[in-house]
This record gives C-alpha cells, structure tokens and sequence, in this order.
C-alpha cells in the first residue's frame, strides 16, 4: 500500500498545468471606469439635492401655514421628514379643501410644478454615470506604478476613484433606461427650475 507523501506527490503531478505555449503582448491601458465625473458635474449634482431639499421644505411650510385648527399631523418638524411625492399629495388635498375657481387652479398649478421639477431632480440624482472612449483608459504605466507602490489597495483606489473631466461621460436613468443629464449646463437648468419653484 503507498504511503500519504507519495499519493500527495502523484497528486501534484496531476495537478501541475501543461504548458502548451506563450502569449504575449503589449498592454497599453486598461478601462478601470473611473468612479465620478468631472468635479464640476459632481458639484452641481449636490447643488440640485440641496436646492431639492429647500423645495420639500418650502412644501411643509405650505402645509403647516395651510393647517385649520389644533392638528398633529400638520407639524412642521414632522412633515420635513415626509417624501417629496407625500407632500406633494397634502399639499394638493389641502388646497383643494381651501381653495375653488382660478384660486384652486393656480394653487394646484404652482404645487404641481414644484413637483415636477423635483422629478428632474430624481432623474439627475439617480442617473447612472459611465466614462467610454479614450478618457475610460487608464495607462498600462499608472497601473503598474500603483501595484508597485507601497500601498497598492490604496493607489489603485485612488486611479479608479478620481474625477475625469471628460466629454465622454454619458448618463442613463435607471428607472426611464433614457438618457439622464449630460452636462453641467443641464444640471445647472435643473437646479435653476428648482430654486424657481
């Protein structure tokens, strides 16, 4: 009967690749798809959140100025925590119960086109950003500088989360599949609508 070190050694053996032949080639660069947008883009992007925040916030203020009466659910405090669609909801009832005629048509028109513009908002803020072309390449020589730096993770990191000003950058909405945002000008109109609404 053979020993364990010599059915360990067959195996090895039968485990050990056959080397049939050698590719080799040049690597140049490699798509890392670098994480964010040009800094620019990813500014605006939280200038549309907050300008979004201030226009849910303007949201209660008209429900809690519109409340009749001692009640609970028109609290301030408590309705800034509600979403955006939830306010809009209220907001529409409550100027229904207060308002008829233009009064009511007017007041439901500028409620709705606070909303709408925070649908913009949802668009710029949930688009997916993805890099293609020349400027979604990162060289072969950054990358071997990174794996050969003392601290690797860190650097490869930091190659794959740097912000790439870029015309190649193109955004998709998940929820649409069409195209989100492309520009900082867009984001700027968003921002704009939001801060008129």
């Amino acid at each position: 009967m053979p020993d364990a070190e010599s059915q360990l050694s067959k195996h090895d053996e039968a485990l050990e690749p056959e080397v049939v032949g050698v590719v080799r080639f040049a690597l140049s660069g490699l798509a890392l798809d670098p994480d964010y947008p040009a800094t620019a883009i990813s500014a605006e992007i939280g200038r549309v959140a907050i300008a979004a925040a201030r226009v849910d916030q303007e949201y209660a203020l008209l429900l809690s100025g519109l409340h009749a009466g001692d009640r609970a659910d028109w609290d301030f405090k408590d309705l800034r925590r509600r979403s955006s669609a939830s306010l809009r909801d209220k907001s529409v009832d409550r100027v229904k119960e207060l308002f008829e005629g233009q009064l009511l048509d007017h007041a439901h028109a500028v409620v709705q086109t606070a909303y709408a513009a925070l649908d913009h908002r949802h668009v710029a803020m949930h688009s997916v950003w993805t890099l293609t072309g020349p400027d979604a390449i990162t060289p072969a020589v950054e990358v071997i500088s990174a794996l050969e730096s003392s601290d690797p993770d860190a650097a490869l990191a930091a190659l794959v989360g740097c912000d790439v000003d870029s015309e190649g950058w193109s955004s998709v909405h998940p929820r649409t599949g069409g195209s989100g945002p492309a520009s900082v000008a867009e984001l700027r109109g968003i921002r704009r609508e939001l801060e008129q609404s």
